[in-house]
């Protein structure tokens, strides 16, 4: 299962809607309340799909 503090760049990109090369690598950001929440709803989203594959998988 994914959580917000384990997202790659490519994946805070997604969440954001920007392009990744917009999410800096090299220096630790202040995350905005509404990055986090939007950080939050791409993690929940990830893992119901992440889940829903793995019963019908099995």
């Amino acid at each position: 299962m994914l959580s917000v503090h384990a997202m790659s760049r490519e994946q805070k990109a997604n969440a954001l809607g920007v392009p990744p090369d917009r999410i800096p690598v090299d220096q630790p950001v202040a995350e905005s309340p509404a990055s986090q929440s939007a950080y939050a709803a791409y993690v929940d989203e990830h893992n119901r799909a992440v889940q829903t594959v793995f019963c019908i998988d099995n």
